[in-house]
């Protein structure tokens, strides 16, 4: 039986590897929480407090692969990737090298990296905190609009777009006030449509397992819904192909899932982001819905040292599309109730609701992924029905909330 160690949680890979004859060893954060999550699938548990160093997480995957050898590891959460793979390093596990971790996780490393490489040269430039002066230089220098995000954040946390001098002022201080304790990194904007590739390599090799349609407010970047699969004109599809596969070699990405956000400009694909993972917003499970391929059971099969790369989906079902949309209440306060999640269940193609703020959250502006109410996920026989389908369920679901004064 083989020994994984799982360096931070993903309930959804571990309902999936469950599956096999594995034994797991768990490195966790400690959460006040974890007393009432069950503890059930895992042969060791050892939590961390927040203030470890990685250092101390090294010390003890060492002690107990001194005494019960890890066959492998996995690290399939984003804030996990750091500390796994200096942990592979120090016990020659395979994994993603450090700088590999850190050109996905540092959007400036992987922006001047990608320029190196003769990839995309899109202007970008790091502050360590934010000047208005010299966010204004940069506008001038490169035209508006610009985009202000933290250098290495997630969920869209922070992310604004002033698309003209009066805009700027408020773009710096949402920056300020929800991703102030990172660097601020500035970005030329990209005009076009957003999409994220998702892709599985082995040794080296890529495939591309689908591409997703991304649908997000304007204002704040944040997704409000994804569609797969997308459609192109054959000679697009392989330029994004070639983009994508060529910056996952340019970062270093030789094996397991990526997540590859692009944007389709008129000068061809450009890249935002990509990241060593599965796409969130539950785009596995869309992605699930149109192949029938579990992606997150590739993964573990693939940790456990099997190739996958022939498993990955080429393309998805004839007349299948699937779709999720989010909704969020707009009043500020303490959530009451949900209404509506069962009228929105019974909506023709619906395969999934989820609550996201449950009553006793306390919800104010939307800010980034976390803070947003709920989740439709519906089918549909093309891409614009099972949008729709989900956007009309989505309008079924109405938050009560005790209005903060």
């Amino acid at each position: 039986m083989k020994h994984i160690l799982m360096v931070g949680r993903s309930r959804e890979v571990l309902a999936k590897a469950k599956r096999f004859d594995l034994r797991f060893t768990q490195f966790v954060k400690l959460r006040q929480d974890m007393v009432s999550e069950t503890l059930q699938p895992y042969h060791r548990l050892v939590g961390f407090p927040g203030i470890a160093t990685t250092d101390e997480w090294v010390a003890q995957a060492r002690l107990i692969h001194s005494i019960d050898p890890f066959d492998a590891i996995g690290g399939f959460t984003e804030t996990a990737e750091d500390i796994a793979a200096q942990i592979a390093l120090a016990l020659d596990l395979p994994y993603h090298p450090p700088e590999t971790v850190t050109s996905t996780h540092d959007k400036f490393v992987m922006r001047e990296k990608l320029r190196a490489a003769g990839l995309d040269d899109t202007a970008s430039r790091v502050m360590q905190a934010p000047d208005l002066d010299e966010v204004r230089r940069f506008a001038e220098e490169y035209g508006y609009p610009v985009v202000l995000k933290p250098v290495s954040a997630r969920g869209s946390l922070g992310v604004s777009i002033a698309r003209n001098d009066a805009e700027l002022d408020a773009a710096v201080r949402w920056f300020q006030q929800w991703a102030g304790k990172y660097p601020l990194l500035l970005e030329q904007f990209l005009e076009g449509e957003e999409w994220s590739v998702e892709a599985f390599s082995e040794q080296g090799r890529h495939r591309i397992a689908c591409i997703t349609r991304k649908y997000k407010d304007p204002r704040t970047c944040i997704e409000v819904g994804h569609c797969v699969p997308a459609v192109f004109e054959p000679a697009v599809e392989a330029d994004i192909h070639r983009l994508v596969c060529a910056t996952l070699d340019t970062v270093g990405i030789r094996m397991g899932p990526s997540h590859t956000e692009i944007i389709t400009t008129q000068r061809g694909p450009r890249v935002v982001e990509t990241h060593a993972r599965l796409g969130g917003d539950r785009i596995v499970e869309l992605v699930n819905l149109v192949t029938g391929v579990d992606l997150h059971v590739l993964w573990v099969r693939q940790v456990m040292g099997e190739s996958v790369i022939d498993d990955v989906p080429a393309s998805a079902a004839a007349g299948r599309y699937a779709a999720i949309r989010f909704v969020s209440p707009l009043a500020r306060g303490v959530v009451e109730r949900v209404d509506g999640v069962d009228a929105a269940k019974a909506m023709p193609g619906v395969q999934r609701v989820d609550v996201i703020q449950s009553p006793g959250a306390e919800i104010g502006e939307v800010h980034d992924s976390f803070s947003r109410g709920a989740s439709v996920i519906a089918v549909g026989e093309s891409a614009e029905e099972a949008m729709a389908r989900a956007v009309e369920a989505a309008g079924q679901i109405r938050f009560v909330v005790a209005c903060a004064g």
